[in-house]
């Protein structure tokens, strides 16, 4: 089974992703960065992330944020840059600003998408990156998906 980590605090958006997702793929789903920087345990599959976070007691949204996490990810973390990381942000300049801070750091497989754009497009099967993990069975002992259909794979 394939790895996410997610940091995400609105609840309908955790609930999409383990409805659409989870057969397929075991999430670690974090709502602040306090947590997510305490469980980040790789390797993971795929990174997940939002930008505005809620507040927690008296810390500022600004420093609970999906910018804040990438700080530290890209500091500690430097060894998962060859992991897909995408951007769901409905905050398009911190999402970009958490795109510039990954690429600079040599993340390689950076999308940022709004959460409303990557549902549409998964519903309409042309997001290449979770269409990865979108396939009918488990995959087999050479890594192939057997269901999958996405960009790339041999099977029809």
């Amino acid at each position: 089974m394939k790895r996410a980590f997610v940091l995400e605090d609105a609840k309908y958006r955790t609930d999409w992703f383990r409805e659409e997702l989870g057969g397929f793929i075991e999430f670690s789903f974090h709502d602040n960065v306090i947590s997510a920087e305490d469980s980040f345990d790789p390797p993971y599959d795929l990174i997940l992330l939002d930008h505005d976070l809620g507040s927690i007691g008296p810390m500022t949204s600004d420093f609970n944020s999906g910018t804040t996490f990438v700080l530290w990810l890209v500091k500690k973390f430097p060894s998962v840059s060859d992991t897909p990381v995408i951007i769901h942000s409905h905050n398009t300049p911190a999402a970009e600003r958490m795109e510039m801070f990954l690429v600079r750091a040599g993340f390689t497989d950076v999308t940022v998408i709004t959460f409303g754009q990557m549902m549409g497009e998964w519903e309409r099967g042309t997001f290449p990156i979770l269409g990865r993990y979108r396939f009918d069975g488990p995959e087999t002992e050479d890594g192939e998906n057997p269901g999958d259909t996405s960009e790339g794979s041999s099977h029809p």
